[in-house]
């Protein structure tokens, strides 16, 4: 059973609550076009793992995202860009360009320009030069050398975010409300953070963000609570001791100022962070807090 069928099998509209079974609908689409956003991403072929015919997919796509599916596709494309421009500079930006799912540079460069306001090797010189943050990090924490380590698959329950602080507290106290309701929970989860954009010079207010926790334990997804399986691999794992505030800045330091002098290059895979205590990160206390970022061997030949 091939990917697409796989999703399209799974697929059960609900009954009863039109808003939750469209939000269980939808996160199918929006997974897959993350996940898959290098190949040919066309509006039937999504429709069919949501489950809707085009027509109301396109409908209730954009009342739930706030934008079309070709924008909301072209964004995360861009935004998946963006990063890679920073954090795989031995790629070209041709490279890249294709790897996001662009056709061709000129297509790329002229989307980038548009989004961002300046050319995409314009912003790879422009936010490497970018020091201040570095040297500020670097004289109020002292960050140690990462482990490098394998991590199986995590099976995550979610809430998406689109807006690093935009109701985060209120998201992360919604989603543990509702999993300490379900009933077959038996032992503790874990509180996951999943950052869909790596910490570039993105506004905060456009990161995408998933408040999510880890279980072993079956639950069943609802609405806008979802569920998925992220992927294993290598990461490097940072120990942080900070505020959920400050972990913004340090895993951006820890983007930009430890893969280059490493053997190892960015995988294109979000990076999450794991919190011990959820009270801290409502209350901005300081709690540990282990950083992981997706990791690959840097290849023998730079391309």
């Amino acid at each position: 059973m091939c990917y697409l069928e796989k999703y399209c099998y799974h697929t059960i509209m609900l009954k009863g609550n039109t808003t939750k079974a469209q939000y269980e609908q939808i996160n199918l689409s929006l997974e897959y076009i993350y996940y898959h956003c290098g190949e040919v991403l066309r509006a039937k072929s999504l429709a069919k793992i949501s489950g809707y015919s085009v027509y109301h997919f396109h409908r209730v796509f954009k009342a739930i995202t706030s934008e079309s599916v070709s924008q909301y596709i072209r964004n995360i494309r861009l935004e998946k860009s963006s990063n890679l421009l920073l954090y795989n500079i031995d790629k070209s930006i041709e490279i890249i360009a294709y790897e996001v799912g662009f056709l061709s540079s000129s297509a790329f460069s002229s989307a980038f320009k548009k989004r961002f306001s300046m050319t995409p090797s314009k912003w790879r010189v422009e936010k490497h030069e970018e020091k201040s943050v570095h040297q500020k990090i670097d004289s109020l924490f002292k960050i140690k050398e990462p482990e490098i380590v394998y991590k199986p698959q995590l099976p995550i329950t979610y809430l998406r975010i689109h807006g690093y602080r935009k109701e985060i507290e209120n998201t992360w106290i919604r989603l543990d409300k509702w999993v300490k309701e379900q009933k077959n929970l038996k032992k503790e989860y874990k509180y996951i953070g999943v950052f869909h954009n790596y910490p570039s010079s993105l506004p905060h207010e456009e990161c995408r963000y998933l408040a999510s926790i880890y279980t072993d334990e079956k639950i069943s997804k609802g609405g806008e609570f979802g569920t998925c399986i992220m992927e294993d691999g290598m990461f490097a794992k940072f120990g942080f001791f900070c505020t959920h505030d400050e972990l913004y800045d340090l895993m951006k330091h820890a983007y930009q100022s430890w893969p280059s002098k490493s053997k190892y290059k960015i995988r294109n895979f979000p990076a999450y962070a794991q919190y011990s205590d959820l009270k801290n990160i409502l209350t901005s206390n300081k709690q540990d807090i282990d950083f992981f970022i997706p990791l690959q061997l840097k290849n023998i030949l730079a391309i």
